[in-house]
């Protein structure tokens, strides 16, 4: 900072703005001559509009007011041509130059004048705005006061100017504002000139630092000094250091931090003068005469306040502030414009700056200086409430994460309505958020406690005391849980609750574990059983009152457990308890064997001993075992009855078979017509007696366990065709139509082939015998879902009642029908349930008497076939019959570990002529095939024991011999993120399970069809 004082240095400044003054009239002096001359005047008009302007600020400024009203006409005059945004007339351009020559001749007179006066004569003229002396004018007519006063300004370099009147004061005050103003209250009440508190008519136009003095000190005094314009307020006695601290406001004073102040002008003379005004006040300040360098200052100088003139050659000044605020990092710089405009503020309202301070040139300095550290002061508090209340709110945060983390929280209106909770309270209660906000807390209330509680509750809240207890509440599932809650009334500026915030922490374990302590301790005490407790070395430590009974355990002589127990010596208790093993025995006490439970608890160093009585279940036991052989022995003399039976009784029926069949084809001594019936009813009671005994020892093998099933993929269609070849002779006899269902010709069960067309033949030979002449049969099918299939065989007949349907079942029952003259045993239905069921499947009936009857089998389905015979829409079906390629054969090798899926894949491969299957169980054995047997093909599992599918492609892709094999992957990970792995493993195919024939031979055939593409 210079050394000169402030009055010098302003001085200095002010004869610069003279020196330079003839350069910017040359230069206006060019656009002019410029404007003369161009058919496009708007670029020069914004030149000197540009020109004027900031003469109009400067010349204002340094209290050149003639030069500055000159300027600031022209300024105006060009202003209103530049809005039109359109190219002037040339009558106004005329105008305008008329105008311009005018100022051309008023500035250089006021140049030559000022030259005439001279250098040293300047610097004695006096300054409106800047005045040179700093005057204090005081209205006081207390002399000591005033004498005191005096000395305390000059010291700090200020004049003192009393005053006797409000009407002396306003006079003065016409004559140009002083540096501030003393205002004794006391006084002004007493004087009688005119009256001094008329509300919004302040004696001072400027912001003028103004302190008021008075004896009271209350609001009609304080009214009444500021209705003057005060800006100050002192009770009496004075501290006249408090007055001259306010009298000039602008000058330096102590800061802890200055103030970093930006100021950004392209008038040099300008910046240097607020680099001087608020540097003598005290802060730090940097200016820019280049605006389009500001981005770069705010960076390196990190300013508090922006001081921006609105207009600069370059840009101006609300361009600037729309690109400072483009920037996150300087979207709160707060800034201040200054401009001569008399409309700035609205040209900062009309680009959404309303909120941003500005001022009018020419500036006082105490009026840049209070608005400067008024606003950096408001910025900086900001700065500090808002860094204090992230602080707090950091604080609040943590604290409300550690509460919620650990406590279940939920907050109510004084009505007791939920306004929140937090995410535990949902969890423990099982209700979502928005179920909870706006109701009360009866939506987790359960029965447990009575209404007398939550009164007791609800008094001491609404008293504003802070309840705590335990309540049992309930989960939206009705299930029960514990929580210790603490409540607490938050209350308003009259003790009065406002809300109540619940804290609570779930107990529903420690609740639990109390129960369960006085329900064990209970238990042991009423057990009929013996309980104990035993320590390490087999010691028993307690004992329930039916021990001492039935152990004869004595309190206080620590019995030994080995002593008291058979077979207790023979267990290490020490380890038992060490290990948290348990044990278990079952000796007999006397008359009475007991199940002896010992349960080692390492963390209280004891064992746990329970019994429990089990004579009644040995001797049931006993009981059942006894039955068991005897039923067996029974079985197996039923066995060898029937087998013995089976054999004594085909040993005449052959020769009655073999006689009437002898009789009846005897063509040398021909039987009569009436013997001739007479033998063929003999052969059909045979055959029947045949059927009969076949069928017991049918069902004597399945109820007996020794029927063996062979379990495979059995194609429907298959055994479909063949039952209805063996049926169908019967069927025309009674002239019935079986209607089969094709989609059933879709699927492959698992069966033992042979036993399912027994079943059906079975079922079908019951709808042909119970159905009425001219009927129908029905084969009916209907999918499960992809693992099951329902197969029904459905009549036209009789039917069966209600209460016959539930004996169907039963063996030798015939529902009354071995009166109706239709042969059979009562014995078929039972055999294929017992059959279905032992192949994995189900057997049902539905039946309404005189509309008919049908039986359902259901069975585990094992793949779908689909041809063109099965599925006409198929648009490239495949005869599997006739399939032939050009090439012999080629082998496939098939890499599974399920027998079942071999066996499938087997039956699909067998109606390819042309394919060579070998199989593998694992993916070990797979690759040892896969370099031995040289397949064309592998179909690999992926989910195989050991290595897995992509582990066998990854060897088989590494190792040259088996690289070039395509490989096809076969797995039940049926998601398309599944498949796509697959594909990108470098599998060609990825078939899903289960494997779908028509999906499985286009796979073969897309792969036979790469391997001819190689080969050509």
């Amino acid at each position: 900072m210079s050394s000169l004082p402030f009055e010098q240095r302003f001085q200095r400044l002010r004869s610069l703005f003279l020196e330079k003054l003839p350069a910017k009239l040359a230069s206006m002096d060019r656009w002019i001559d410029d404007l003369s001359d161009t058919d496009t005047p708007l670029p020069v008009l914004n030149a000197l509009y540009l020109q004027l302007h900031g003469l109009v600020g400067t010349a204002a400024t340094f209290d050149f007011a003639p030069l500055s009203d000159q300027s600031r006409n022209i300024a105006a005059a060009l202003g209103g041509l530049l809005e039109s945004k359109r190219e002037p007339t040339s009558e106004a351009v005329a105008d305008l130059l008329a105008l311009l020559e005018a100022f051309r001749r008023q500035a250089k007179a006021f140049v030559n004048d000022q030259a005439a006066v001279g250098p040293d004569s300047i610097l004695i003229t006096p300054a409106t705005n800047y005045p040179l002396e700093k005057q204090a004018v005081v209205y006081s007519k207390d002399t000591q006061f005033l004498n005191r006063l005096q000395g305390e300004l000059k010291d700090r370099g200020f004049s003192m100017k009393q005053v006797d009147s409000l009407t002396e004061l306003r006079s003065l005050l016409r004559q140009g504002q002083p540096g501030g103003v003393v205002l004794d209250m006391d006084d002004i009440l007493d004087s009688v000139d005119e009256p001094v508190a008329v509300p919004g008519q302040s004696l001072f136009l400027d912001p003028v630092p103004v302190v008021a003095i008075s004896s009271d000190e209350d609001v009609d005094s304080r009214l009444r000094a500021a209705r003057l314009g005060s800006t100050h307020f002192l009770a009496k006695p004075i501290n006249l250091f408090e007055i001259v601290k306010y009298m000039s406001p602008w000058r330096r004073r102590r800061m802890g931090k200055p103030y970093r102040i930006l100021v950004v002008d392209d008038d040099e003379i300008l910046t240097e003068l607020y680099d001087l005004i608020l540097d003598e006040a005290g802060l730090q300040v940097e200016t820019l005469n280049q605006p389009m360098l500001l981005l770069e200052k705010l960076e390196v100088f990190q300013p508090e306040l922006l001081v921006l003139d609105l207009h600069m050659g370059e840009c101006n000044g609300i361009e600037l502030a729309k690109v400072i605020r483009q920037y996150r990092r300087f979207a709160n710089l707060p800034i201040l414009f200054l401009s001569a405009s008399q409309n700035l503020g609205w040209k900062l309202s009309d680009n959404n700056l309303f909120h941003e301070d500005h001022l009018i040139k020419p500036v006082r300095p105490s009026v840049l200086v209070q608005a400067v550290i008024k606003r950096v002061k408001r910025t900086r508090s900001k700065d500090r409430v808002n860094d204090h209340l992230r602080s707090v709110l950091r604080e609040l945060e943590n604290t409300q994460f550690a509460m919620n983390r650990h406590a279940i929280v939920s907050i109510t209106d004084v009505d007791g309505r939920i306004t929140y909770v937090n995410d535990k309270f949902c969890t423990i209660s099982g209700f979502q958020q928005n179920e909870l906000i706006g109701q009360n807390h009866s939506l987790v209330k359960s029965d447990y406690h009575p209404v007398s509680f939550y009164e007791g509750m609800w008094r001491t809240i609404t008293q504003g005391k802070v309840w705590h207890g335990q309540v049992k509440n309930k989960h939206k599932n009705g299930q029960p849980y514990w929580v210790a809650a603490t409540i607490i009334p938050f209350l308003d500026a009259r003790g009065k609750p406002y809300e109540y915030v619940s804290i609570r922490t779930d107990i529903t374990q420690q609740k639990d574990a109390e129960d369960k302590t006085r329900s064990m301790a209970l238990f042991a005490e009423m057990n009929p059983a013996p309980v104990l407790r035993i320590n390490s070395d087999g010691c028993v430590l307690e004992a329930n009152p039916a021990a001492a009974t039935v152990l004869g355990v004595k309190p206080g002589q620590m019995d030994r457990l080995a002593d008291l127990i058979d077979g207790a010596d023979d267990i290490d208790i020490a380890s038992c308890i060490a290990t948290n093993d348990q044990i278990i025995i079952s000796p007999r006490i006397g008359d009475r064997y007991y199940h002896i439970s010992i349960q080692g608890v390492a963390d209280l160093q004891v064992g746990h001993v329970y019994g429990t009585d089990i004579t009644e279940q040995k001797l049931a036991e006993v009981e059942m075992r006894l039955a068991k052989e005897a039923a067996e022995k029974a079985n197996r003399a039923k066995s060898e009855f029937l087998s013995g039976m089976s054999h004594e009784l085909r040993t005449p029926m052959n020769a009655v078979l073999g006689f009437s069949q002898l009789l009846e084809s005897d063509p040398v001594e021909p039987l009569t017509e009436g013997q001739l019936d007479s033998v063929k009813e003999i052969i059909k009671a045979g055959q029947h007696l045949l059927e009969l005994i076949n069928e017991v020892l049918d069902l004597a093998k399945v109820e007996s366990g020794k029927l063996q099933l062979d379990l495979e993929a059995v194609a429907l269609r298959d055994v479909m065709d063949e039952s209805f070849t063996l049926i169908k002779t019967l069927a025309q006899e009674r002239n019935i139509t079986i209607v089969p269902h094709r989609q059933c010709d879709e699927f492959v069960v698992q069966a033992d082939r042979t036993r399912l067309k027994q079943i059906l033949l079975n079922l079908l030979s019951n709808a042909i015998k119970y159905n009425q002449n001219g009927g129908k049969i029905s084969f009916l099918c209907e999918s499960m879902g992809e693992q099951r299939l329902r197969i029904g065989i459905s009549d036209t007949g009789i039917g069966i009642g209600p209460d016959e349907l539930k004996t169907v079942f039963e063996p030798f029952n015939r529902l009354g029908a071995e009166h109706s003259g239709v042969e059979g045993t009562g014995i078929g239905l039972v055999i294929t349930k017992r059959l279905v069921e032992h192949m994995g499947g189900s057997v049902s009936v539905e039946s309404a008497v005189g509309k008919g009857t049908t039986f359902w089998v259901e069975l585990e389905v094992l793949a779908r076939i689909v041809d063109e015979q099965a599925d006409t829409e198929v648009s490239q079906s495949v005869d599997v019959n006739n399939y032939s390629k050009q090439k012999q054969s080629y082998t496939l090798l098939h890499v599974e570990d399920t027998p079942a899926n071999l066996k499938l894949i087997e039956h699909m491969v067998r109606r390819r002529s042309d394919i060579r299957l070998i199989s593998a169980l694992d993916g070990e054995l797979g690759l040892q095939l896969a370099r031995s047997e040289k397949p064309d093909m592998i179909l690999l599992d992926i989910n195989l024991p050991g290595m897995n599918g992509y582990e066998v492609l990854k060897v088989l892709k590494s190792q040259s011999e088996t690289a070039h094999i395509p490989v096809m992957a076969v797995s039940a990970n049926a998601m398309q993120e599944d498949v796509e792995a697959g594909i990108d493993a470098g599998f060609v195919h990825y078939l899903v399970k289960p494997v779908q024939f028509i999906d499985f031979i286009e796979s073969i055939d897309s792969v036979i069809d790469l391997l001819k593409q190689e080969v050509s």
